[in-house]
C-alpha cells in the first residue's frame, strides 16, 4: 500500500495498480478526481427526478399503459377506475427519454394511442374514448 500526503492533515492511501482514466475522468486532474469522489457527471440517460402523470376521462375497466423509449413498460393499470396516475422518471430538458407513449384500451371503445413529452411538473391529461361502431363481440 502506498501513502500520498496532499497536506499534513490529509493522508491518502492507495492500493492496487492505477488504471487508465475512464471516459468521464479524461481531462480532469488526478487530484481533482480524488478531492471530489462523490461528484459525478450525469449521463443523458440518468433520470433527474420523477413526475406524476394522471389521465382524466378514462372509462372504468380500461387498461392504461405507459411506454418509454424502446417500448420499455413504465407503468400499466389493467382495470383502471377513477383517475389513473403514474409516477414516471424525468430526464433533463430536451432528452428524448422524456417522450412517452400512452395507450388506453377498452372493449367497445377505439384504442387511444399517443405520444406525450413530460414537462418539469406533474401533468393531468384529458382522454376521450370514442365508442367503436364496428366492434362486435362474438361471445
Amino acid at each position: 500500500m502506498s501513502y500520498f500526503y496532499l497536506s499534513p492533515f490529509c493522508p491518502l492511501a492507495l492500493s492496487g495498480a492505477l488504471s487508465p482514466p475512464t471516459a468521464n475522468q479524461r481531462g480532469k486532474s488526478f487530484i481533482t478526481s480524488l478531492m471530489n469522489p462523490i461528484v459525478r457527471e450525469r449521463a443523458p440517460t440518468d433520470a433527474i427526478g420523477t413526475i406524476r402523470l394522471s389521465l382524466t376521462g378514462v372509462k372504468d375497466g380500461s387498461e392504461v399503459a405507459v411506454f418509454g423509449p424502446g417500448g420499455q413498460v413504465l407503468g400499466n393499470i389493467e382495470h383502471a377506475s377513477g383517475i389513473p396516475s403514474f409516477v414516471l422518471p424525468r430526464y433533463a430538458a430536451g432528452s428524448p427519454n422524456n417522450v412517452v407513449r400512452i395507450m388506453v384500451l377498452a372493449l367497445q371503445y377505439e384504442v387511444v394511442d399517443f405520444d406525450y413529452t413530460l414537462a418539469g411538473t406533474e401533468a393531468t391529461i384529458p382522454v376521450f374514448q370514442r365508442l367503436d361502431r364496428s366492434y362486435r363481440n362474438p361471445a
